[in-house]
């Protein structure tokens, strides 16, 4: 997870702190009987806290939140996809934490699938972007850097040459998959 502090103005109970704990979910793998699931803690289906609240309470403004196309690994059952999520800081000063899997290792495919993307993490300051470890200590951030994060994708299921051609189609159609790699 990703964990953000700082001073704010929109704190509730008269705090003028925050503390914002991002729960930040890769996909799961393809199963034997169907695709892996999208940016999902499985088996608990633990969801983030909706962006709204999060920006009402703390000074930070989610610039993305989408799926990540072409994470998953493919497969007969293609593996869930990852997240990429982007937050600013609005404040004068912040401090953010990570504790992340997957970055090093990709997720594998199992039965002939492959596997999924692994995750990154980067801050962006006056324009220049430095790639960052999975497991960082408090890192000191300043008004309107902006920290982004992708997700790791699940592992496919199956050789992929197996996966049916209105399934690949629907992918594409629904930019889970770009083409070139469909």
């Amino acid at each position: 997870n990703l964990t953000f502090r700082g001073k704010t103005d929109r704190g509730a109970n008269d705090s003028d702190i925050f503390t914002v704990t991002a729960v930040t979910n890769g996909g799961t793998g393809g199963r034997p009987v169907s695709d892996g699931l999208s940016a999902t803690a499985y088996p608990s289906g633990v969801r983030g806290t909706p962006v709204e609240i999060n920006e009402s309470v703390a000074p930070l403004l989610f610039w993305r939140k989408e799926y990540q196309p072409d994470s998953g690994g493919s497969g007969r059952y293609r593996g869930g996809l990852g997240l990429v999520r982007a937050w600013r800081l609005d404040a004068a000063a912040g401090t953010f934490s990570a504790n992340l899997e997957r970055f090093r290792f990709a997720p594998y495919g199992l039965a002939g699938g492959a596997d999924g993307a692994v995750g990154r993490l980067s801050l962006v300051r006056g324009g220049a972007t430095e790639q960052l470890p999975s497991k960082l200590g408090n890192r000191r951030l300043r008004k309107g850097d902006i920290v982004r994060l992708e997700t790791s994708g699940g592992g496919g299921y199956g050789p992929p040459e197996q996966r049916a051609p209105e399934a690949v189609n629907k992918d594409v159609a629904d930019a889970y998959v770009s083409t070139e790699p469909a």
